[in-house]
């Protein structure tokens, strides 16, 4: 299904972000931010949508998961939802270790944190028809101007809507916290494709 009304999605170009309205709030979001991270062509260890490697492709998948999506208070979270079958299957791309692949792992800078990492042959990172999206309270610190750019487009200011969002992240597979939290990442893994 396209999208097919405008008025609930907004394109800004200058700043690469997007903005779809649902009801009186507001989802902002980067695609190709996120792209990067789990996009079908991301190029980095973790889960990874296969169908999904355009802005049209995931602003889709997105519009959709924001109609499921109970938009309240500063932070919103979709822990493991189902996929959408017109979306296709996944990767999972977290792993928990047992004692035998705790022997087989390395560890990769991410951001700020090392991370377990194991790379095996990509037809063996099981699939998966989970997905989950982090929400956060909009912050113009990091919106790239997005805000006066959907006022320019719009002629609506981000003050009109009740709250306005950013999508943090969006990935499939079983829900995993920040790489911050060291219990859980301790004992698991992001699997990476063997090149």
């Amino acid at each position: 299904m396209p999208i097919t009304d405008l008025d609930e999605i907004t394109i800004c170009p200058n700043s690469g972000g997007c903005a779809i309205k649902s009801g009186k709030h507001l989802v902002v979001f980067f695609p190709e931010f996120l792209l990067g991270k789990h996009g079908a062509n991301a190029q980095r260890a973790g889960s990874r949508f296969h169908k999904i490697s355009t802005v049209t492709k995931l602003t889709y998948f997105i519009h959709i998961l924001i109609k499921i999506c109970k938009l309240r208070g500063d932070r919103v979270e979709l822990k493991e939802v189902q996929i959408p079958s017109e979306i296709g299957i996944a990767e999972n791309g977290v792993i928990k270790l047992n004692e035998d692949t705790k022997l087989m792992v390395t560890k990769k800078k991410i951001g700020d944190n090392q991370v377990n990492v194991l790379v095996i042959p990509e037809s063996e990172i099981p699939p998966t028809k989970k997905v989950n999206m982090v929400l956060v309270k909009y912050n113009p610190q990091f919106g790239n101007d997005i805000h006066a750019e959907f006022q320019k487009i719009t002629g609506v200011s981000f003050e009109k809507f009740d709250k306005v969002y950013a999508i943090l992240t969006i990935y499939p597979g079983n829900h995993a916290p920040p790489f911050d939290d060291h219990h859980f990442w301790n004992n698991h893994a992001l699997l990476e494709p063997l090149q």
